[in-house]
């Protein structure tokens, strides 16, 4: 465990009680790093690490004497919580899908995630020979990701082109979307176009592709994506879907990233756990609900479904998809969690709906 020096200790506390859980804490942490120009590299990296040390255990600091609560946040990081622990970190089991191990995905948000690199197709060996040159661990995953220790600086990869950051579980999640030969198909929440770039590189030319979202600078992001990998431009719209959206073209197959509460990604942005009050998922669940009834109309009879989250909670996942069956009358073909047994990666939702021919 990490000792602190009490002023150090001192310094964290005043940064978590400044911290106001308005915006990522990477954000606010760099500002105020900024502000302190006295703060060396080690210094920074000791007063981050405690902070998101504290920001993990979740629900169990709340209200507690902070000083103790930040040198039991360092202790938990090497230790194994007890049961009482875990069920404070998230005191909300019932809202957790009954598919998730509670105590292994609680546990999960103690360690920090590691860093995955999907790699552009015929790159490999460029990607790992940069890796060996500059002494970053790396593992193969598959043919087409690297796992990285957590912070690992490989953002030449990225900027070159060689290889963008994607979590395993998401990757798998899109791997599991299935596609034909010419088909027409439409990422409706794209977002900067992870599961696009992925698609895309998956099927090569054999997709038409159609990416939207509702965020004109997110979806800038995605074409400069596209452009730095040197991959085709998928056709990109500007649409809100929280809006009736009839659109000329009917597509094979609907992807349907949705917005969410983002809970199976909380190891990755833990202060993002005390966010959550038992409202939260039913408000997400109407959300999703919304999206999928405006989605839909632009679906051929016969087409697929392609339902994503990043949540472990049930009314996010199985009973939205059960949410569609009924009233929308979609058979569900398949459904299930990718987490890679919740230590290393995020926690994804997939299921795969087929609208009804009549």
């Amino acid at each position: 465990m990490a000792v602190l020096k009490p002023f150090q200790l001192g310094i964290i506390c005043d940064i978590l009680s400044a911290y106001k859980y308005d915006q990522p804490f990477h954000h606010f942490f760099s500002g105020l790093a900024k502000q302190h120009r006295n703060w060396g590299s080690k210094d920074r990296k000791t007063y981050r690490n405690a902070c998101y040390a504290f920001f993990r255990t979740g629900f169990l600091s709340q209200g507690k004497d902070l000083p103790e609560m930040v040198q039991k946040a360092l202790t938990l990081q090497e230790e194994m919580p007890n049961e009482a622990d875990i069920q404070a970190i998230f005191p909300f089991k019932e809202f957790v899908s009954e598919q998730i191990d509670f105590n292994k995905w609680v546990s999960s948000h103690l360690k920090q995630k590691p860093v995955y690199l999907i790699i552009r197709q015929n790159y490999s060996k460029d990607c790992q020979a940069f890796l060996q040159q500059n002494n970053i661990p790396f593992e193969v995953e598959n043919d087409y990701c690297l796992r990285l220790p957590p912070d690992s600086k490989c953002d030449a990869l990225t900027d070159h082109g060689l290889a963008w950051i994607m979590d395993k579980s998401s990757a798998e999640a899109t791997n599991a979307i299935t596609l034909s030969k010419n088909e027409v198909v439409w990422d409706a929440c794209s977002g900067a176009g992870g599961k696009a770039l992925f698609l895309s590189q998956k099927y090569e030319d054999n997709i038409l592709l159609t990416c939207s979202d509702k965020r004109f600078t997110v979806l800038e992001n995605l074409k400069a994506r596209f452009l730095k990998l040197g991959m085709e431009l998928p056709k990109v719209e500007l649409i809100d879907l929280m809006e009736p959206s009839h659109l000329s073209v009917k597509y094979d197959s609907i992807i349907l990233d949705v917005p969410c509460s983002g809970s199976g990604t909380w190891g990755r942005t833990p202060e993002q756990i005390r966010s959550f009050d038992p409202g939260m998922p039913e408000r997400f669940a109407a959300i999703q609900r919304k999206i999928v009834s405006n989605a839909i109309k632009n679906l051929k009879p016969g087409g697929k479904l392609f339902y994503l989250t990043c949540s472990v909670f049930s009314e996010e996942n199985e009973n939205t998809v059960k949410h569609i069956e009924v009233n929308h009358h979609f058979i569900c073909l398949e459904s299930q969690y990718f987490h890679g047994d919740f230590s290393h990666t995020d926690t994804l939702f997939f299921a795969c709906l087929e609208k009804p021919t009549q």
